[in-house]
C-alpha cells in the first residue's frame, strides 16, 4: 500500500495466470463504501467515488485476476464512467 506522504507497505508478488478466455473479468466489492482512485494512493486528492457492496468493475490491467482479494495490493480497474485503482482486498469474482 503507498501512501500520499510515500511510505508503502510491503507488498508481496504473485505469478500471473493466463488470461481469461472470453474477454474481460469482472469483480465485485466486498464492502460498503470501496473508493475508486486516480491513482494507487490513499490521498483525499485521489478518491474518484465511493461505491456500494456488490459494485461490478472489469479489470483494466493485464494479469490484474492475480491480485484479486490480494492484502496490499492495487487493481486497476473501470466501470461504465471512470477508470481508477480499488484496493484489491475489497474485491472478489
Amino acid at each position: 500500500m503507498k501512501y500520499a506522504g510515500g511510505s508503502t507497505a510491503q507488498a508481496t508478488t504473485a505469478a500471473a495466470p493466463a488470461p481469461a478466455a472470453g474477454g474481460a473479468v469482472k469483480v465485485h466489492t466486498t464492502a460498503e463504501s470501496v473508493s475508486m482512485r486516480k491513482e494507487p494512493i490513499v490521498s483525499d486528492a485521489s478518491l474518484i467515488k465511493r461505491v456500494p457492496v456488490n459494485y461490478e468493475f472489469i479489470i483494466a490491467e493485464p494479469g490484474g485476476e492475480a491480485k484479486i482479494g490480494a492484502n496490499n495490493q492495487w487493481l486497476k480497474v473501470k466501470d461504465a464512467t471512470h477508470e481508477g485503482y480499488v484496493a484489491a482486498w475489497f474485491v472478489s469474482r
